[in-house]
């Protein structure tokens, strides 16, 4: 870059619009840990210029025939040639600083090589890491699916069991039955109970519950073993049900009664009204009017209601609450959990496969991103390398103007003791001179900064030449990560074929365990 020519700059401009203060590495010069600029008052007073001048002036010093700068003279152009060695030293350090940086940013090609071997393998990995899982659910499946249709066969059952899950209905029938009948019998039992209301409600719930349990347990015991393929189940069934129907009868007709003599006893004047006596005047009243003769309309009807609700429970408990051959629905629910737990997890190994490669292929548009961002931050790194070199020559002609106030004020302060100075008073060094160390007579080349300006060319190259490799570099990982989603897309769509194919490997090694089980049994 030509000295005077500023790049475009890069980071944040000051409040006060005067200079840019964010950047990615490499210090302002006026930000730097070292003195890069230089101080005219301070070098004035530490080199006591104007007192060396007037003493030099004194003794006619530097003569006028002299070519050669003074001690003072050469002094300060040293301080200037210092200054500006110091100046592209630390343009060379922070370059080197700024290449190691932008190195670092280029993302690595293994991994990006890691990624698409990853995708290879996403869907084996997780089908191997399952397989004895799965394997075991399996043949669990099957077992309990053979014992189902070994109880099916034995049992000839035609028709697939009937599994209740939902128990809301048949139980909220059971409840609404329990509550009526409660109700029906409570309005009476209430007068004649110690406890009122209360102790008449707790006695109708009784009655209520010891109803509705007889129906269920005819129901779910003896109706289910009378239709049994074994024949003394199919016995004690029947004979299970049928004394069960008369107690219920019995119960009923009892509770008839129980009622008629509470009816009587509230219209009556009784003496004492208390359980006691109406648990008295129920016996005498079976009696004396047989087991039939009831008078009461409200009696009949509660014994009515009474048979009915338990017929309707004994229905609830044959058929409602599970299935009506004993033993079936729980050999059914087995074989059906068993299935359904196998599905459930083959179903997990196929979102875990989905959720693999979905995940390598988020990780390989992150790493395309983190190289396009790469891109921009060496970029970024060059552009602030070629701002701080054009801050380096501006500031390597600050250094060549102060030292020349330097030398005119010793100049000016030497002639004014005497009348004529040396001719080379009238010549001041150029900034190439300071630059090669020439500003005076007799002096040798020096190739110090030209030596610190080749190293921060070399530095400013290797950045260009990593703007290339890391351009490069995402420009891989984005075409990695389009390949990366065209092979996500063909194994997700490819997935349930092969996991078809899996299963049947997984059913078969299955069959295998579970005959060999069979067959350990038959020795044992």
């Amino acid at each position: 870059m030509a000295r005077g020519e500023a790049p475009a700059p890069v980071g944040e401009m000051d409040d006060d619009g005067t200079g840019w203060t964010k950047t990615i590495w490499i210090p302002r010069i006026d930000q730097a840990d070292i003195e890069l600029m230089p101080d005219e008052e301070g070098m004035t007073k530490r080199m006591a210029i104007k007192e060396r001048a007037i003493t030099a002036g004194e003794q006619n010093l530097p003569a006028v025939k002299d070519q050669i700068l003074d001690t003072t003279q050469m002094e300060i152009c040293r301080n200037v040639f210092d200054g500006i060695l110091l100046l592209n030293q630390f343009l060379a350090e922070q370059l080197n600083r700024a290449v190691e940086v932008a190195s670092s940013q280029i993302p690595s090609s293994a991994n990006l090589n890691r990624l698409r071997s990853r995708i290879d393998g996403a869907v084996d990995d997780v089908i191997e890491s399952e397989r004895r899982a799965l394997t075991d659910l399996c043949a669990t499946r099957l077992r309990a699916d053979l014992n189902l249709r070994g109880f099916a066969a034995r049992n000839d059952r035609l028709a697939p069991a009937s599994i209740k899950d939902n128990l809301i209905v048949p139980f909220s029938t059971l409840a609404l039955m329990f509550v009526i009948e409660s109700l029906v019998n409570g309005f009476v039992l209430a007068e004649v109970s110690e406890q009122g209301v209360m102790g008449g409600a707790v006695i109708a719930g009784v009655i209520s519950a010891v109803n509705i349990g007889l129906g269920l347990i005819s129901g779910l015991i003896g109706w289910r073993n009378a239709f049994h393929v074994k024949l003394w189940r199919r016995i004690a069934g029947w004979a299970l049900a049928g004394m069960i129907l008369v107690a219920a009868f019995c119960f009923n007709l009892l509770v008839a009664h129980f009622r008629e003599a509470a009816e009587l006893m509230a219209a009556g004047d009784a003496a004492e009204i208390s359980m006691a006596v109406l648990n008295e005047n129920t016996i005498r009243h079976l009696s004396n009017a047989g087991a039939f003769g009831l008078s009461s309309p409200l009696a009949w009807g509660l014994f009515v209601l009474g048979m009915a609700i338990h017929v309707v429970a004994t229905k609830e408990g044959y058929e409602d609450l599970t299935d009506p051959y004993w033993g079936y629905a729980p050999i059914a629910r087995r074989a059906r959990d068993a299935s359904a737990s196998y599905d459930e997890a083959f179903e997990a190994v196929r979102d875990r496969v989905r959720e693999g490669v979905e995940q390598i292929e988020a990780e390989a548009h992150r790493a395309a991103q983190r190289a396009e961002s790469a891109v921009q931050t060496v970029t970024d790194l060059k552009n602030l390398a070629l701002q701080r070199r054009q801050e380096v020559l501006d500031s390597e002609d600050v250094w060549v103007v102060t030292g020349n106030a330097l030398l005119k004020m010793y100049r000016d302060q030497n002639l004014r003791i005497r009348d004529k100075g040396p001719a080379y008073f009238d010549h001041y060094p150029s900034a190439e001179d300071y630059r090669t160390g020439t500003f005076g007579a007799g002096l040798r080349r020096s190739a110090q900064v030209e030596s610190q300006e080749k190293v921060a060319d070399r530095h400013l190259k290797a950045l260009d030449d990593l703007i290339t490799a890391t351009s490069a570099r995402a420009k891989d990982a984005a075409d990695l990560a389009d390949e990366l989603h065209r092979i996500a897309t063909g194994r997700i769509r490819a997935l349930d074929g092969l996991l078809t194919r899996e299963e049947e490997v997984i059913t078969a090694a299955a069959m295998d365990r579970v005959k060999d089980d069979a067959e350990s049994e038959a020795a044992a």
